[in-house]
């Protein structure tokens, strides 16, 4: 071991006779990417603040940078002693005990995890009986503003910002299971000859102004969706089945899951990207003939790998051989 690692055998020793401290660190959700172990000035008041920020997010209540200056100046007072909180020392501090600021996102936080261990086990193994995992297709409609252009840029000081604008159209994303049919996105507009559309023939990806068009084609296919008002309630269906998740899709969709993030985050990287095309430029004249081409550029490049983690995070696994589906028996945690 020390041969493979290029390590004297007294590093060894050393971390054989640390074993129990090192894990013991690493249940308590310390870095463990830490190096070194120094205890620092004021340790006694850091490992103060430590229990008091665990209580409280035990309780799941939220925490701000501001809160941790304020309670450290108390416990210090508290102890009888004199410390200062500077921003240095408390990120050295949040570094050492693995603490990040992260975005609550509050559907989430209110999923019925034993709902979706019970959807996972029960009914989706009874649907794979009746459906190939080639025939089984998670579908989801999302919206985009088209004319985003990321957070912010880098500019002088004396510029001026312009206006954003909030356009927004719709497109279904649609895959099945074992990634042997990316299909064509689906786009819905309001209009449904938009004046752009002009002397243009072929569009790249399917473009409609009816929300159901998209569940109104194909062979005997089963369709997993989202369950909410803004699904299409479409009568007759012969050779499709509509399957809706229980309400937790949060954690069992996997476009929810990272798909449309991810495909967003492209589009966006996209648009940015143009140095010849100015910003303001952009953002005026970009019309939904040009979004569709955006869109089906990134579509075509989207990583297959980056569906296949989400299907394996949403609770799904696909076997290497034969094609059969199964279900994982722990789902993992969440993907970001």
């Amino acid at each position: 071991l020390a041969e493979y690692f290029g390590l004297p055998m007294s590093a060894i020793g050393d971390l054989v006779k640390a074993k129990t401290d090192l894990l013991s660190e690493w249940h308590t959700n310390h870095n463990p990417d830490r190096k070194q172990e120094r205890e620092g000035k004021d340790s006694e008041i850091k490992e103060t603040l430590l229990r008091w920020f665990s209580s409280v997010r035990n309780r799941k209540t939220m925490l701000n940078g501001s809160l941790l200056p304020e309670k450290a100046k108390q416990v210090a007072t508290a102890m009888g002693q004199e410390f200062k909180p500077t921003d240095s020392c408390l990120q050295r501090w949040k570094s050492r005990n693995n603490i990040v600021f992260k975005k609550v996102h509050g559907e989430k936080l209110n999923t019925d995890v034993t709902a979706a261990e019970g959807w996972l086990r029960d009914l989706l193994p009874q649907l794979l009986e009746e459906y190939e995992p080639a025939n089984f297709y998670s579908c989801n409609q999302t919206r985009l503003f088209y004319h985003c252009i990321g957070m912010g840029t880098l500019t002088f000081k004396t510029d001026t910002n312009g206006p954003e604008k909030k356009e927004v159209t719709f497109y279904s994303l649609l895959m099945n299971v074992d990634e042997s049919d990316k299909l064509d996105l689906i786009v819905t507009g309001k209009s449904a000859n938009p004046r752009c559309f002009k002397r243009v023939w072929n569009l790249p990806v399917t473009y409609h102004n009816n929300r159901s068009y998209w569940v109104q084609q194909w062979d005997k296919q089963l369709q997993i969706l989202d369950n909410f008002s803004g699904c299409p309630d479409v009568p007759g269906l012969c050779i499709i089945k509509l399957i809706f998740f229980p309400n937790t899709t949060s954690i069992i969709q996997p476009f929810n899951i990272g798909v449309i993030y991810s495909f967003k985050r492209h589009y966006v990287r996209a648009l940015d990207s143009s140095e010849e095309l100015p910003t303001m430029v952009c953002v005026k004249q970009i019309n939904t003939l040009d979004t569709i081409q955006l869109m089906k550029m990134v579509w075509v490049c989207f990583s297959s790998g980056t569906i296949t983690h989400c299907f394996q995070k949403a609770g799904f696994a696909i076997a290497t051989a034969g094609n059969q589906l199964q279900t994982k028996e722990e789902p993992d945690e969440e993907l970001n």
